[in-house]
Parts: structure tokens; sequence; C-alpha cells
């Protein structure tokens, strides 16, 4: 009898101790400072002697320092401190980030081992060789093996391979596109919310596990992640659209039904009118679907479209097109749930001839009265030689004399003129301008002063000089401030500055477009070239065009 009890209790403890093994956990703890061995232990609920055990670099009490790690040993199942799982416990998401987790493929899940395997540690082996040979993380090999947290592996070691069980597949078939971000409203509550989603209190929690437990309470603007109401959504939904139809003569129920691909039943269920009126009738207003077009390929061969622009609406888009609104609506559909700037529209591309058209795209027409800004008041700069220092003006036969002689004074007089014209004529839309003129007397120096002594920055345009030299001087000091200088000279002159504008083309340019237009004209007529000595080269390149 002795025997087979001492048989009985050696079994159980041997249960005891298999059962205790295979439980065991661990976990972390940061010591902090004033922690003693005692205070952790207690803490754990585990004896100073099992935490050195399991910490040998620990030889005593006295070497608990603050900052170090300790492995402690846990019992499945054992309370771990609230400071402990708010440590572990994952961080709240946001209703965004769950919705982000959904649209993941995969989800970690912490797996238990369903049995472990031994393994003995043989010589060069290392912790990434043995957890890559068995398919588990170098965590997971150390979770179930705590000695290897605070020892080396050496050879003989004998380790414990968790052996998990085989993931098991999503079936739940969870789409990303059924749930919605929801922001909070004011007065609203969480039963509220979920009677207006059609859900129930735990699955609104479930949804959204960061909700307090401890009350009730929404914030106004709190999201919550939420599954959409059927029918919520507008996308993929069918609009059937209707019109009125005036019913002529002699037109019979039949008839009306194939012109609309419509049955009976429909006809009379949309207008219930005719059976209580013993039948259709001229002149009798129905209610008829519109028509569908035939389903046809959408290409620039086919049609030509358009962008609608900010501000403008159906009857400016109408005017503009030369068309009426039901065509652009059979042609547009989507114009029935409003015009929206960004729409492109798909217009026949027989629409307004006055309109211009390029690569199937309906351009607008850019009228630069609409790009003039009353309030730029530009500033511009004459520099011309207008030889004041040579002209006697109290003799007006003097002066008169005087410019007919000189070919500066004529060309200045007559540039600055035509400017004075064009600035009064801008000045009925409201557009000031500021000038200023200098005369520069033919002389390079005195140009030089004046755009020296000018703030070259504060003017709009410069116009002027006529020599070549002192033009290349002004422009170069007006390009630091990026101002045009607009240069009445041929543009054969060798400035090559970027902010030079040339007013008079230079004469091979002239004699290129001329040619090049009279290419398109001539035809089988003949070409009598009279040229003298001087302009024999001019003569040969044409007639090596019209041989």
């Amino acid at each position: 009898m002795k025997h087979i009890f001492r048989k009985f209790v050696l079994t159980f403890l041997l249960l005891t101790v298999t059962t205790w093994g295979f439980a065991q956990q661990y976990t972390t703890h940061a010591v902090k400072e004033g922690e003693t061995l005692g205070s952790i232990a207690k803490q754990y609920r585990v004896t100073p002697f099992n935490i050195l055990k399991n910490n040998t670099e620990i030889k005593s009490a006295a070497d608990i320092k603050p900052n170090t790690i300790l492995i402690i040993p846990l019992q499945t199942g054992e309370p771990i401190p609230e400071q402990q799982i708010e440590e572990q416990s994952p961080e709240k998401k946001t209703a965004i980030e769950l919705l982000k987790l959904l649209q993941q493929d995969t989800v970690e899940v912490q797996l238990e081992p369903r049995a472990f395997r031994p393994h003995r540690v043989r010589r060069k082996e290392t912790l990434y060789g043995i957890a890559n040979r068995y398919e588990i993380t170098e965590e997971d090999l150390k979770r179930y093996n705590s000695q290897l947290y605070s020892e080396q592996l050496k050879k003989g070691m004998r380790l414990r391979i968790p052996i998990f069980p085989e993931p098991e597949e999503d079936e739940t078939g969870l789409n990303p596109e059924d749930f919605e971000v929801y922001q909070v409203l004011p007065k609203e509550t969480r039963w509220s919310i979920a009677h207006k989603y059609g859900i129930t209190i735990d699955s609104l929690i479930a949804l959204n596990p960061d909700l307090p437990k401890t009350t009730n309470h929404l914030a106004i603007g709190q999201e919550l992640l939420l599954p959409k109401i059927a029918g919520s959504s507008v996308e993929d939904q069918q609009v059937q659209l209707y019109e009125s139809y005036t019913v002529p003569a002699q037109k019979t129920l039949y008839s009306i039904t194939q012109e609309y691909d419509i049955s009976y039943d429909e006809l009379i269920k949309l207008n219930p009118e005719i059976v209580e009126r013993n039948g259709l009738k001229e002149g009798m207003v129905l209610r008829l679907p519109v028509k569908k077009n035939p389903e046809e390929e959408v290409n620039t061969d086919n049609y030509v479209f358009y962008e609608v622009k900010p501000k403008q609406t159906e009857f400016s888009l109408t005017r503009m097109f030369g068309v009426s609104y039901r065509e652009l609506l059979e042609l547009n559909p989507d114009l029935a749930m409003g015009l929206k700037a960004g729409m492109v529209l798909k217009l026949p591309p027989d629409i307004n001839p006055d309109l211009q058209i390029k690569n199937a795209l309906v351009l607008d027409r850019i009228n630069l009265l609409d790009s003039i800004n009353p309030l730029n008041r530009p500033k511009i700069l004459f520099m011309l030689p207008f030889r004041l220092d040579r002209l006697n003006l109290k003799n007006a036969e003097e002066v008169s004399t005087s410019i007919e002689r000189s070919n500066a004074v004529k060309y200045s007089l007559g540039l600055y003129s035509g400017a004075l014209v064009a600035i009064d004529s801008i000045a009925s839309l409201g557009i000031s301008v500021d000038v200023k003129t200098f005369d520069t007397q033919l002389d390079l120096a005195r140009a030089k002063d004046i755009a020296t002594r000018e703030n070259l920055a504060e003017y709009s345009a410069i116009f002027g000089p006529l020599q070549t030299e002192a033009l290349r001087e002004v422009a170069a000091q007006a390009l630091s401030y990026q101002v045009p200088v607009i240069a009445p000279l041929a543009s054969k002159s060798d400035i090559s500055l970027g902010n030079v504008f040339f007013t008079v083309p230079a004469e091979e340019t002239l004699r290129e477009r001329m040619l090049s237009y009279m290419e398109t004209k001539v035809t089988d007529q003949k070409i009598l070239v009279i040229a003298d000595q001087q302009n024999q080269d001019a003569k040969e390149k044409i007639l090596e065009q019209f041989p």
C-alpha cells in the first residue's frame, strides 16, 4: 500500500512540475530608482530566488541597480501588475488607422505554441541559424528559452523549440470599401449612431476598441470606424431620366412603346391617366424615359471635348456651343447631377464654327482686354536723340529746317509722336501710363549718365536709344533688373542681350518670309525679277527658289 501511495505522489509531483514548465512565461522589468529585489519580487508575486535564478549575472540583491533589465518568471493566469499591462498594451488606434489595418493584406496575431521539440546546440550554431531552420523568429526562441536573455549560445545547450499551429485563413471577407470614417456630430450618442447605421452597440465597440469602457461619452468631431449604410453611395448607381412627351395625332400606344423601348405595362405605370381617360388621346402629355444613346466608341473622331470653367452655367454653355440643353444632356447625362468646374463635356464635332478647336479640344477665346489690370500703372522711359542742344526754339523756321536736315531728329519725333498716340488710345481703357523722356543728343556718354542716374528698376520698359553702342550700354544696365529695352533698330545689330526687343526685322528675315508666302501662291505664273548690281544676291535667292 505504501508503495502504491509513493508512486501516486511521485506521479502527481511530476505532472505538477511538467505543467508548471510548459505554462512558464516571462516578462521584463527595468529597475527604477529606489526599487529593491524584495519590492520587485513582491510586485510580481515571485520569490527573490526565482528572479536571481533567471538572471545569472545578478549574484545578490546588492547588484540590483537602476536601469538594470530583469527577466521575471510568471505563472499562466497570474495577474500582471496594472502598470506592466499598460506598458505592454498596444497603442490606441484612431478610426483612420483601423481602416488602414483593414486594407493590409495580413494582420499580426500572437500565436501560442501547441507543443515543443528539443534541440541540442551544436558547434558554430547561431540563434539566426536555429530560428531559420525551424522557421521561427529569434524572439520566439528567446521567449521560450529565457536563459538566452542573459547567456550566450553555447555548444551542448538544450533548447525548447516552439511548434506553432498553422494560422487560420481569414474567412471574414472584410472589404475596406464597406467601411467609412464618421465624425461625431453635436448631441449624438453611441445609441443614436448605432441606430443610424443599423448596428448594435457591441458592434460599434468592436469596430472602435479605443472607446473608453468607463464612460459612454462621445466628443464632438471624434472619429469612428463604421460600416457604410447600404445605398448611401451614389457610385455605380444608374439614374433614370424622364421627359415630357405631347401625343401627336394618329399616335398609338404600340408606336410609343417601340420608339422608347419600353413595355406596355411600364408605359401605363408611368401614365395611369391613359386608363382613366379610356385610351391614348391627342395632346395628352406623357411621362417617358429619356432615350438612351446606343453604345458607341467615344474618341476624337466622333466628338470634341470641352473642360468646364468656374462660374460657367448651362445657359452660357448652350449659347457658346450653339446647342440646346436637351442635346447637351443627351451627350452628357452626368449634367443631371449638376454642372461642376473641371467637368469634361462631350460635344458633337459640328458645333459652333466660330469656336477654335485644336486636337479635338474646344479652346476658350482669349480676350486681351480681360487680362488688363487698371490698377497697374506702367512707367516708360524714352531715350531718343531729339538734339535740342542744336535747335533754336525761338525761331520756328530755323527749327523746321533743322528737323528736315537731321534724320535722327525726324526719326525720333516720329517714334515719340506715335508712342504718345498709342498711350492716349489706351487711356480709354482706364489705363494710365507714366512717361519720362530724355534727349540723348546722340552722345554715348550722356546716355550712360542717364541710365546711371535713373533707378531703372522702377520702369516697366525703356524705349531707345537709337545708337547701337548706347543701346548696348543701357540694355546691359537694365538686364540686372529684368527691364525690357525696345530697340527702334533693325535686328541685324550684333546685340544679343535677352532683354532687347527689335521693332524692325532684318532684311534677310523679311525676304525669307515673303518668298515663303509667294511659294504658297505661285502655281504656273511667270516671275520677272528686276535687280541692279547691288542686289544680285537677292536675285540669286529668288531664282533659286523659283527656277
